[in-house]
């Protein structure tokens, strides 16, 4: 019984969401925390800056759409993730169905389209290299930029048969949004208009006459959105001081050559597959020859089937052009990463679905077989390929469950990857385990050239030499462990060992933040209040944006008694992070309570109290009971009341009996003053801040 290829594209979609339906319950890992710290993602539209607009703004939206409906909810960004990749996987069948279909196309395959753009398409969307674009929250950006980048060319398809507007303007709008999500769609007008000359086009003066105001149009607009993050981006690497020497570029191409060697072979055999290869710019020339003769061959094949068999020589073209923007000579500051493939993947899983069915063909057409046998044997043998990545994915989705999971993969499979123990040494911090903190950093450093023997001074030389990068990345990873290590002997209150971690981390990287603010801690706890505050202010002065070092700074002022001065600095997080719940009720807390008449301000505290209270949707006893007190101070206590009793039912036995107390006093219209000079911490605040690195 033969299926109609009405259903196929529900087969597409069934493929890929067997293979991801695993995805739900993966976390939120290594750079995801884009997705949960960066303020710009808290609103849809920008509140008071354009910033938000400056780079990949549409993905950004979709990022606050996510927060505005579930908060930080996981599975929500992943299910967003997966109808993007479901809605890729549909245009690209579209594409190799019409494609195959049209006249300049063998016959053989133009009989067989549907079917061909089934498993092409089914292929794609189930296979586990795309897990790193997909399972991978905030590589939300190539996946989007993808479905735009197939829905350019799905438009341009259709607009070539058609004398509706529509179409073109599709296209146009597609190129625009994909820009607007990564920039590896400046990439696409290229691509689109060598389809057309080779698909769509009978001559080059057909297609200058009737698209060639299409292709300068989506150029055009590429630029357009291409342009201002660009101009950030540089102004950003120039403060940040982002290194790459003086032949970077060539060592850099050179070492993309084994990386997109690497690629293929994933794409044939995907595993082990890995988060981040950790992958270090190749030393000696002569090192990268063969990947090089090998990738030179690879482009001389796709240049001789442009001219011989074009169609084919296409699939080469997408896969090149496409990978360009990150694996040429245009340096990255990691060589390798697997989501880079995304779109360029499409082209192994077209051209083996092609291959397959030539194969299928000739044996059929050999052995005078009829055409239902040819159809069985192509769909048992593409089935068992579907079939087997999409185990494997549904696998692979398995170890993104949590940092420690990702992280404890990532070392496993890239035993020498400095950055997979350095962050599981941070995760091991948070979780208390400071034992397996250690562990990860004692491993890190065995893979680290022994700095401690170095002065500062001899480290100038060593850095600017012609192996820049990879001693930059030691260095500054060196530092990054040290001030890990100090966190988890701190952990242990072995003290003078932390600091002595601490100082270390300084000594070679003077602008490195975190160590800094620990050692500050430190300093302040053992009385060094003076020193342990210029520190501080030392810290914020390198790194203005850094939230910790002005909270600690506001957490060592309020103890010295000088509130005002520790309101001021808490505001200033509040400036980088509008919607820092515990910001917001800690501020509030001192601006309603405090014993200093000249730092209280009743109307301010109820604006960030309630902003708070929204946020947790009202049911935490602490944002309800700072949100009374501001009520209180602003002489509004029959509110007072009422959001106090509702605090009271939520809080704790011991936390009750205060509130109480609180309750009473806005029952004789008196606000709640805390004596002395020091005010508590807002209810459910943490008052120690420690910074580790990641």
């Amino acid at each position: 019984m033969r299926i109609s290829p009405k259903i196929y594209p529900l087969l597409v979609l069934l493929a890929g969401g067997l293979a991801y339906v695993s995805s739900f319950n993966a976390g939120f890992v290594f750079d995801d925390s884009i997705v949960q710290n960066d303020p710009r993602i808290r609103h849809i539209l920008p509140v008071g800056s354009l910033e938000w607009f400056r780079d990949r703004p549409f993905v950004d939206l979709t990022f606050a759409l996510n927060y505005t409906l579930g908060r930080l909810i996981p599975s929500d960004y992943h299910a967003t993730n997966v109808v993007v990749h479901l809605l890729a996987g549909l245009l690209l069948y579209g594409i190799v169905r019409r494609t195959l279909s049209m006249p300049c196309v063998a016959e053989r395959f133009r009989n067989r389209a549907d079917m061909i753009a089934l498993w092409a398409s089914a292929v794609w969307i189930a296979h586990p290299l795309t897990t790193s674009a997909v399972t991978y929250v905030c590589q939300r950006y190539e996946s989007v930029m993808g479905m735009f980048y197939l829905l350019a060319l799905y438009a341009l398809i259709r607009g070539a048969s058609s004398s509706r507007a529509l179409w073109p303007v599709a296209s146009l709008a597609a190129c625009a949004l994909g820009m607007a999500s990564k920039e590896v769609m400046l990439t696409a007008p290229f691509v689109l208009l060598i389809y057309d000359r080779i698909f769509l086009s009978p001559s080059l003066r057909d297609l200058v006459a009737k698209r060639l105001w299409l292709y300068v149009a989506m150029f055009v607009v590429c630029l357009i959105v291409f342009l201002p993050p660009l101009t950030v981006r540089v102004s950003s690497s120039a403060v940040n001081g982002t290194f790459a020497g003086r032949f970077t570029w060539f060592y850099y191409g050179l070492t993309q050559c084994s990386v997109i060697r690497h690629y293929i072979r994933l794409a044939l055999w995907p595993h082990p597959l890995c988060l981040d290869y950790f992958w270090l710019l190749v030393e000696h020339p002569m090192d990268a020859l063969p990947d090089v003769a090998f990738i030179c061959s690879l482009i001389l094949i796709t240049i001789l089937l442009l001219r011989y068999r074009p169609g084919l020589g296409f699939l080469g073209v997408w896969f090149f052009a496409i990978l360009a923007p990150t694996s040429s000579i245009v340096f990255r500051p990691d060589c390798a990463f697997e989501h880079r493939m995304y779109l360029p993947l499409i082209a192994v899983a077209a051209g083996f679905a092609l291959i397959v069915a030539e194969l299928v063909y000739r044996f059929r057409d050999r052995q005078a077989h009829p055409d239902c046998v040819e159809r069985i044997i192509y769909t048992m043998l593409m089935s068992l390929v579907v079939v087997a990545l999409a185990v494997t994915t549904f696998r692979r989705n398995l170890d993104y469950a949590s940092d420690e999971t990702i992280w404890l993969d990532t070392a496993a499979k890239r035993p020498g990857n400095i950055r997979a123990y350095v962050n599981l040494s941070g995760h091991y911090l948070l979780t208390g385990e400071s034992g397996k903190a250690i562990e990860y950093c004692n491993q890190a450093l065995k893979h680290l050239p022994d700095f401690s023997k170095i002065s500062g001074d001899a480290l100038n030389p060593m850095i600017h030499g012609p192996d820049v990068e990879r001693r930059y990345r030691e260095v500054s990873f060196y530092s990054r462990i040290q001030n890990n290590y100090g966190l988890a002997l701190q952990q242990q209150g072995r003290l003078d060992e932390a600091i002595a971690h601490f100082k270390e981390g300084i000594r070679l990287v003077p602008n490195n933040v975190a160590p800094q603010v620990n050692l500050a801690c430190i300093s302040f706890g053992r009385g060094q209040r003076i020193e342990a505050v210029a520190m501080l202010r030392h810290a914020i002065e390198l790194e203005p944006g850094n939230p910790s070092a002005r909270e600690c700074l506001g957490n060592a002022l309020m103890f010295m008694g000088d509130t005002g001065s520790a309101v001021k600095s808490y505001e200033a997080i509040l400036e980088i992070e509008p919607d820092n719940i515990r910001m917001l009720s800690k501020v509030a807390w001192i601006l309603a309570t405090d014993a200093n008449d000249a730092v209280r301000d009743g109307s301010r505290a109820i604006a960030l109290a309630e902003k708070a209270a929204r946020a947790v949707d009202y049911k935490s006893w602490g944002a309800l009971d700072t949100l009374a007190a501001a009520y209180a101070e602003a002489g509004r206590f029959d509110e007072a009341v009422k959001t106090a009793s509702k605090a009271s039912v939520l809080a704790d036995p011991t936390e009750k009996r205060d509130i109480d107390l609180r309750v009473a006093l806005y029952l004789q219209h008196k606000a709640y003053h805390r004596a002395g000079n020091a005010p508590a911490p807002a209810p459910d605040e943490n008052p120690k801040k420690l910074q580790d690195q990641k």
